[in-house]
């Protein structure tokens, strides 16, 4: 009887930490953003900030007004430029 339960409270366990395991798994997916920022006429705008939303996670845009951040699904970006 005693291994009976000792191999209940193991699967159980072993239960748990799997469902753990696959929702730390599916919270943490990031995926890729890749854009280009624009003014008003259609011009490049070097240097704007791209900011996740409530992160510090951001990028600056390149010469050509490109930009690749990786996100938590579902982020939403903040794009500021001073000029």
């Amino acid at each position: 009887m005693r291994k009976t339960k000792s191999n209940a409270m193991l699967r159980g366990l072993v239960s748990t930490v799997l469902v753990l395991l696959i929702s730390a798994t599916a919270w943490g997916q990031k995926m890729k953003i890749t854009g280009t920022v624009i003014d008003n006429t259609n011009e490049p705008i070097i240097g704007a900030s791209v900011l996740e939303n409530g992160t510090q996670n951001g990028v600056a845009t390149d010469l050509d007004g490109h930009f690749t951040i990786e996100v938590q699904q579902g982020a939403k970006l903040k794009i500021s430029c001073i000029g």
